[in-house]
């Protein structure tokens, strides 16, 4: 097996990356318009390198599901759940969550959807603030814990380094538009 799939990953990233024309990434267009799903390969020292349409082909050649392999690979890394920190009520209700893990990927966490179902069995909304946090946060947050989510993904949104979105997502937005694209 070609030993970038151990290291390949899903990353989550503003569509203006492939609609400027500056970048010609392979990536899928996802609901909500602004981002996309494109893939990266991690090396030591957190250096990120995009995955090329010549890999993908090459993948494609071989009858390799590496869209899978690299799901696959962040729930293995997100060890045993996506979330880094969390935010529980006086009585122990998980209210939110931030996916700010050191590589880098906490925004594509929120692809996550058994795990986040699991720890949300009454619903959630999710947040991409910036491109290495995603949040999530119940449906059913009292409504203190709300405004301390909705304040939080304002903070990130506007000091975040690859600002993303500052608005708050249905889960449905993070799905796939369309096959695989790389216009």
């Amino acid at each position: 097996m070609d030993s970038s799939l151990k290291s390949l990953f899903p990353l989550i990233v503003p569509a203006d990356y492939v609609q400027s024309g500056t970048w010609k990434l392979p990536h899928l267009r996802l609901r909500l318009s602004e981002l996309i799903l494109t893939w990266v390969v991690l090396h030591e020292k957190q250096t990120m390198v995009y995955v090329t349409e010549d890999q993908v082909n090459h993948w494609k050649r071989l009858e390799i599901e590496w869209e899978q392999i690299a799901i696959e690979n962040m729930k293995r890394d997100s060890g045993e759940g996506p979330a880094t920190h969390e935010k529980r009520d006086a009585s122990g209700n998980l209210q939110w969550i931030a996916m700010m893990q050191s590589d880098g990927l906490g925004s594509s966490r929120v692809l996550m959807t058994e795990e986040l179902r699991s720890l949300f069995p009454g619903g959630y909304q999710l947040a991409i603030p910036e491109r290495s946090v995603g949040m999530a946060l119940s449906t059913e947050a009292n409504p203190e814990d709300r405004a301390a989510f909705a304040e939080a993904v304002q903070k990130c949104y506007r000091v975040g380094i690859t600002r993303m979105l500052g608005k708050l997502l249905d889960p449905i937005d993070v799905l796939p538009a369309s096959s695989l694209s790389s216009q």
